[in-house]
């Protein structure tokens, strides 16, 4: 099973327009959130930590009182069924970068992709580089191969090249995980 066959797409009455859940629109404070499934570029630790850090709090089953089930690559079985029992709504990892900032975004690098440049580097599971590419123009930006001093950001994939990332790091250039540059894209969507 993939996550993305089953996160909240649609808003419904409980959800916003974003399609979080309403008890998610104000960041994690005070709410209960479960994670299943593999997260690519931060442990569950991590994870849990930014939840607790803004207010939230984990536990690792899934009840009526849980506001979120975050979903990874290649969940539980089990976990999912009891959101499904329970109406608790399965969120992607982009929704949780989304809740955790609570609507903001990383505090160094561009808030929006009109104007911007971006290189990417390693591999996107769900995503080919051509489809990245034609979001990013879509949106104003566009896409070079290789990170300069006119480099916005640096979105950094699964396994990626350490050349991309050391030019980043020696012309200041803020790199981006993926969750992170969806969140971007959120953000241009809304400057529109």
């Amino acid at each position: 099973m993939e996550w993305d066959e089953h996160i909240v797409n649609e808003p419904t009455s409980e959800t916003t327009v974003s399609g979080l859940p309403a008890a998610l629109t104000d960041g994690f404070d005070g709410a209960g959130v479960v994670f299943t499934g593999q997260f690519t570029h931060h442990t569950r630790d991590e994870l849990t930590e930014t939840v607790t850090e803004h207010g939230g709090r984990v536990t690792t089953a899934v009840s009526g009182n849980i506001d979120a089930l975050f979903i990874g690559d290649n969940p539980g079985q089990r976990k999912h069924d009891a959101a499904d029992e329970n109406n608790v709504p399965l969120l992607d990892p982009v929704d949780f970068w989304r809740t955790a900032s609570s609507g903001s975004l990383p505090e160094s690098g561009p808030t929006t992709l009109n104007g911007t440049t971006v290189v990417f580097t390693g591999a996107f599971s769900h995503h080919a580089r051509s489809e990245l590419t034609a979001i990013v123009e879509a949106h104003g930006g566009r896409v070079t191969s290789h990170v300069s001093g006119n480099t916005d950001v640096l979105v950094v994939g699964d396994d990626p090249g350490t050349r991309k990332r050391e030019d980043a790091q020696q012309n200041d250039v803020p790199m981006l995980s993926p969750e992170e540059f969806w969140l971007l894209v959120e953000h241009s969507k809304d400057e529109r």
